[in-house]
């Protein structure tokens, strides 16, 4: 397993599309040759940033190696944004949205889930507090 892989699956589950983001706009940095990766805005196009095919190939291939997964070549074209990149490769090539968090079985979760539109305003509101409480371990 790469290390980037090995510190993101140790991430807890609310932060690891922050881990992530920060990961791929280093490595767009890198290839791209700026000199700060704060710079590259979410919405950014990557060829506004002077990307070129040839370095669209090159962070598809580090992109591919740190994450240990096979990525398209389009990569770059499909998805020509930091924003939207990281949401693909979180969403669809990881698929770490789907994970339970912590260990927490599946089952749990699904139980954990009531139904919102069942609920008071107020009733809402615990439930919210009560989330963000356990989020804030």
């Amino acid at each position: 397993t790469p290390p980037f892989l090995e510190e993101l699956e140790a991430t807890p589950a609310p932060r690891q599309r922050d881990v992530l983001l920060g990961h791929v706009r280093s490595q767009i940095a890198q290839v791209a040759r700026l000199d700060a990766a704060a710079q590259i805005q979410p919405r950014q196009r990557f060829f506004d940033l002077g990307l070129d095919s040839l370095m669209a190939v090159e962070l598809k291939d580090s992109l591919q190696t740190s994450l240990g997964q096979t990525l398209q070549t389009t990569l770059v074209f499909d998805h020509p944004t930091l924003e939207a990149l990281v949401d693909y490769l979180f969403y669809d090539v990881l698929e770490l949205s789907h994970k339970p968090q912590d260990g927490q079985p599946a089952e749990e979760l699904e139980e954990d889930s009531t139904e919102v539109e069942e609920l008071s305003e107020d009733e809402i509101g615990a439930l919210l507090d009560k989330k963000l409480n356990e989020l804030n371990l």
